[in-house]
C-alpha cells in the first residue's frame, strides 16, 4: 500500500470514529447535514476528511496544538473547503 492511500485510509477511519462516538458532535452534525443536502456517504466522509486533513497540517506545520473552534469552523463551511 503506498504511503498517501495509508494517509488516507487512517484520516478516514478517524472520520469514521468521530461519527460513530459522535465525538466531536460538530463532525457527526456536518455528516448528517451533508448526507441531508444529498452528498453520498463517501463523498460526505470525503469532505470531513479534507478538514480534518487541514488541521493535521495546521498542527504539523505550525506547531499547533488541535483547535476544536477552528476545527468545527472549518466543518460548518462545508460543502465548500475553507482554505488554508
Amino acid at each position: 500500500m503506498h504511503v498517501n492511500q495509508a494517509v488516507n485510509n487512517g484520516i478516514l477511519k478517524t472520520v469514521d470514529y468521530q461519527i460513530e462516538a459522535g465525538s466531536p458532535a460538530v463532525t457527526c452534525e456536518t455528516y448528517q447535514r451533508l448526507t441531508q443536502f444529498g452528498y453520498a456517504h463517501d463523498e460526505a466522509r470525503r469532505l470531513i476528511a479534507n478538514v480534518l486533513q487541514q488541521e493535521m497540517f495546521m498542527m504539523a506545520n505550525h506547531g499547533q496544538d488541535f483547535d476544536p473552534t477552528r476545527y468545527g469552523a472549518m466543518l460548518k463551511q462545508l460543502p465548500r473547503l475553507p482554505a488554508l
